[in-house]
């Protein structure tokens, strides 16, 4: 079974690193499965695929959705604006790239088009000319902070009749997804296949000084703001055996203010800025807390690795996170999203209770093993895949 894959231009991170260990996956489980992959920017990903002998190509496709953010100042405002129109233009070319794609590669050897991304829509095109088989990924979705606008008149409209079948990578997104009226008979959820790591051995009672990670880009939804408040009461509190580190690419102009706000706080020798790192994974066995204060996030890879490595994991509560559906009251610990204050004491709580904390980290490690197990969840995407190739999927009609 031939399959085209077609993301979008970041190769970096959640989608990219999924669509990666999905593929990783089905080489060495499935050799029945035959995956190419087009991306509409050369990015880590087609290196990733020329490393592991995969065929690979970057067309410069627009994407269908674009992100308008709340209450920016108004110069960012402005920007957005300008980024919007250019996009839409850009939008308007993507016949001309798809005729690029179809003079590229021999579409009508696929059996099936998996897009990796709802922002893409060009998946659907070819598979609508080809008559191909097509399953769309959504891990994108909205809140009251951000709206996603489509390019299409009724994207929701576009997608029923396009797709054959639709998966979503929490029940958050899906419920999210369903509030907009995307209703077909082949909504699956489909967690991603994470690399977990072995858990870690928990001897870290009475330590000196506990080590914190935050992971995530450079931007206000991930609530690092809201970090970087609750520690400053902390040491306010005498509470200063604690360190933080943030990775991330902090270089734009969020991140500058971030980093300003880390020296009007007088957290300089607390907080750290490591930038982008690629291994991290292999590094978190090193941290006991992990925090994810994301205002929205579809699934939140970190969260599964921070687990995974056995670091107790504070996260937020914000319904348009998936954060609850991966822990619960016993093997993670959740904050009302958004609140400084309640963050500062959930952290106060496991730093000054050792056992509660390595207890708390010990059952996420146990739950997270169990969620994500990757035989489970590979052969899931793969047993929809087939399916949907071999059209026994049920479409959806109007």
């Amino acid at each position: 079974m031939k399959v085209l894959f077609v993301s979008h231009s970041d190769g970096k991170y959640g989608a990219a690193q999924s669509l990666k260990n999905l593929m990783q996956y089905m080489i060495i489980n499935d050799d029945s499965v035959v995956p190419v992959v087009i991306t509409s920017k050369k990015n880590e990903l087609n290196r990733w695929c020329d490393l592991n002998n995969i065929e690979n190509y970057s067309f410069p496709y627009q994407d269908c959705l674009f992100y308008s953010y709340k209450n920016e100042d108004l110069l960012k405002s402005i920007y957005r604006k300008c980024v919007y129109i250019k996009s839409r233009i850009n939008f308007c070319f993507n016949p001309i790239i798809q005729y690029k794609i179809e003079n590229s590669l021999d579409l009508s050897s696929f059996d099936l088009i998996v897009t990796n991304v709802s922002v893409v829509d060009m998946g659907a095109r070819l598979a609508n000319k080809y008559k191909i088989p097509h399953i769309w990924y959504f891990r994108e979705g909205d809140d009251p902070e951000v709206r996603l606008k489509s390019f299409r008149h009724d994207f929701v409209d576009f997608v029923q009749k396009k797709s054959a079948a639709q998966v979503f990578i929490s029940k958050t997104v899906k419920r999210n997804w369903k509030s907009k009226n995307l209703l077909t008979p082949n909504m699956n959820v489909i967690y991603d296949i994470i690399n977990l790591s072995v858990p870690k051995k928990f001897f870290n009672l009475n330590k000196r000084i506990l080590r914190m990670v935050f992971t995530g880009s450079p931007t206000p939804e991930k609530g690092l703001f809201e970090v970087l408040n609750s520690l400053n009461v902390l040491n306010k509190n005498h509470i200063s055996n604690f360190s933080l580190d943030v990775f991330g690419e902090y270089e734009n102009r969020y991140g500058k203010k971030i980093k300003n706000l880390v020296k009007e706080l007088n957290l300089e020798d607390k907080v750290n800025f490591k930038g982008y790192d690629s291994n991290l994974f292999k590094e978190l066995k090193k941290y006991d807390i992990g925090i994810v204060a994301s205002h929205r996030e579809a699934l939140g890879r970190s969260t599964i690795e921070y687990l995974s490595a056995g670091l107790c994991v504070i996260a937020s509560d914000s319904p348009y996170s998936a954060s609850k559906e991966i822990i619960s009251q016993t093997d993670g610990i959740l904050f009302n999203s958004g609140d400084a204050e309640d963050l500062y004491r959930k952290i106060k709580k496991v730093m000054l209770n050792d056992e509660y904390r390595i207890s708390t980290a010990i059952n996420g490690n146990k739950r997270v093993f169990k969620l994500f197990n990757e035989d489970v969840l590979g052969e899931k995407a793969i047993m929809l895949f087939k399916q949907t190739a071999m059209h026994e999927l049920t479409m959806y009609r109007k």
